[in-house]
């Protein structure tokens, strides 16, 4: 290969790299020109929903105690006596009022001794009356020596004994009647019927159950409440409840001088104003505690678990080229200890913040020093704080 031949190569492969680089050059340019053009373009900011903090004196602790619901009386009521049930008023479910005859015992043997009994009375007043009539007689006789003092005893003795057998007679026909008396069961107060224990025409023992009652009164319950709490309530105190899903409020009637051996809670029994209540509900009682410590309510949608347990909150501080006002702000992860917890809420610890606000939810979309657009809610439209 000649030097002509060299050159023209090494010329050629110069111009081959200039074209490369001059086309390099001028994408990098045009690449660049893009670029400055989009960083004018405005960037559109997350928008995150927020809330003034509010600083509370407080928060009020309630404690829930369940108990159960008692009938104020329920009685197994039945005859005093043995006999055969002749009469059944009344059956399972049916109210009662005080007085009401709900059964009878067959009293026809009882009656028929009640007959003989007067007649045998009516026989020993009759003798009463001739042995009374004689012993005038005798006295009278006495007195001219035309009896001996003998005979007068013997007369009085008489008379005597018609007069005791006239009482015992009459003992007996009082006792006839008193258990005639009883073999009719009444209603000892307003009730329902909740069990018949016999059947017609069946012979019965003397306290055999006829009826179980539950007495128709307003209900009463009994909540066991731990020993800590018990000084803080009073008879006639009225207490919030829960039965059956409603909220109202019932009064304690009583608070039991014991405390149970097992539970070691105190028994306190309610007056229960209400319909349709069954012995045997469950009842929930609450007892509620002010405590005085400063601190925010804040929705639990707020609260991001933080490292070794703890919790943070996103507080919106104004930006450091603009102000709250015109809805931006950079946030701030703040550590917060929680207090209190209820249902979808939690109370705070007080802390240096309250004038700003906080992010109320959508936490997994934002980092601390992020800033973003706010859209400040009301105390009525956040989810779990009351306004």
């Amino acid at each position: 290969m000649n030097t002509g031949d060299i050159k023209l190569k090494f010329w050629s492969l110069r111009v081959a790299v200039l074209l490369f680089f001059s086309f390099i050059a001028v994408f990098i340019a045009h690449a660049g020109l893009g670029r400055d053009t989009g960083m004018n373009e405005p960037v559109d900011l997350l928008t995150v929903k927020t809330a003034k903090l509010s600083v509370e004196s407080g928060y009020t602790l309630s404690r829930r105690f369940t108990g159960q619901v008692e009938a104020a009386q329920i009685s197994a009521i039945g005859f005093e006596l043995a006999g055969k049930v002749d009469v059944i008023n009344y059956d399972e479910g049916d109210h009662i009022n005080k007085g009401q005859l709900l059964a009878e015992l067959d009293t026809e043997r009882l009656i028929v001794k009640r007959k003989e009994l007067l007649a045998r009375l009516k026989e020993m007043e009759t003798q009463a009356k001739l042995a009374g009539s004689t012993v005038e007689r005798l006295t009278r006789a006495l007195a001219y020596d035309g009896v001996t003092p003998q005979q007068l005893d013997e007369g009085q003795q008489r008379l005597d004994s018609a007069r005791a057998n006239i009482e015992v007679i009459r003992s007996s026909i009082s006792s006839i009647n008193t258990d005639i008396e009883k073999s009719n069961l009444f209603a000892p107060y307003d009730a329902i019927v909740t069990k018949r224990h016999i059947d017609l025409g069946q012979v019965i023992a003397s306290g055999s159950a006829v009826f179980t009652l539950q007495q128709q009164a307003n209900a009463e319950a009994r909540v066991g409440v731990a020993n800590e709490l018990i000084r803080e309530l009073s008879v006639g105190e009225k207490v919030d409840i829960e039965l059956e899903g409603k909220k109202m409020q019932a009064t304690i009637r009583s608070i039991l001088p014991v405390r149970d051996s097992v539970t070691r809670v105190v028994d306190v029994i309610l007056d229960i104003d209400a319909s349709n209540v069954r012995p045997g509900d469950l009842v929930s009682m609450f007892i509620h505690r002010d405590i005085q410590q400063p601190g925010y309510w804040i929705p639990l949608s707020a609260l991001e678990e933080g490292e070794r347990g703890l919790w943070n909150v996103f507080i919106a501080e104004p930006h450091t080229e603009s102000n709250i006002e015109t809805n931006r702000a950079v946030l701030r992860r703040h550590f917060i200890e929680i207090i209190h917890q209820e249902s979808n809420r939690v109370f705070i610890n007080e802390f240096n913040h309250q004038n700003n606000d906080y992010v109320i939810d959508g936490l997994q979309r934002v980092v601390a020093g992020q800033i973003v657009n706010v859209d400040r809610q009301t105390g009525n439209t956040i989810a779990g704080v009351k306004p």
